[in-house]
């Protein structure tokens, strides 16, 4: 299975999304490789450093033969290399913030998408640092049908956890973290294909 993780919207958390996805996999018997196309290159050079520590096995690749899953990791913007990846996809997952600039950006995404890319493309929302005790998680059905796409199940709250991945790998998880990781990738591979 390939799966995207995009938006145009820099500091979403796409890169940390697809780390955590890719470890839970890893964590389950998965073989797992990410495709790196943030000329940033976050995921490649965080893998490289876990990979040296012994912490994981996810490979950096640029091909989806022999993989299980494999993650394609994006770029915070919007052109033909995304069409190209979001083509090739089972699943697109558009990583997002509750905040209305975030959500504005997440639907100039899904506007691109569906101008572009196949029409049956599975394209869903994962609503990421979610301050729970503020409210934010309510109504993220309702954002998500606002802005074009469709909301997975579950989020991913605001945890310091996710960031201490790129470190110690799925070791900085704590028990919370890996039950609400282990959900939003379930929602991921288990989800229906969905059309735009």
């Amino acid at each position: 299975m390939i799966i995207s993780f995009m938006n145009q919207k820099g500091g979403v958390g796409k890169t940390t999304v697809t780390l955590g996805v890719a470890l839970t996999l890893e964590r389950a018997g998965e073989k797992v490789g990410i495709i790196d196309m943030d000329s940033q290159k976050t995921s490649t050079r965080f893998l490289y450093y876990l990979r040296a520590n012994n912490q994981t096995n996810i490979e950096i690749t640029t091909s989806a033969r022999g993989f299980d899953y494999v993650l394609i990791d994006t770029a915070p913007n919007l052109n033909l290399k995304q069409v190209k990846a979001a083509d090739i996809s089972d699943r697109v997952i558009l990583v997002t913030k509750t905040a209305p600039p975030n959500l504005l950006s997440t639907q100039e995404t899904v506007d691109y998408l569906k101008k572009h890319c196949r029409p049956d493309l599975p394209l869903y929302l994962l609503f990421n640092h979610v301050d729970n005790r503020k409210g934010h998680a309510q109504n993220l059905e309702e954002k998500a049908t606002k802005v074009g796409g469709v909301s997975l199940p579950h989020h991913l709250s605001y945890m310091s956890d996710y960031e201490y991945l790129f470190l110690q790998g799925y070791a900085a998880l704590d028990k919370e973290a890996r039950l609400e990781l282990s959900q939003v990738v379930y929602d991921i591979v288990s989800s229906p294909k969905a059309g735009m």
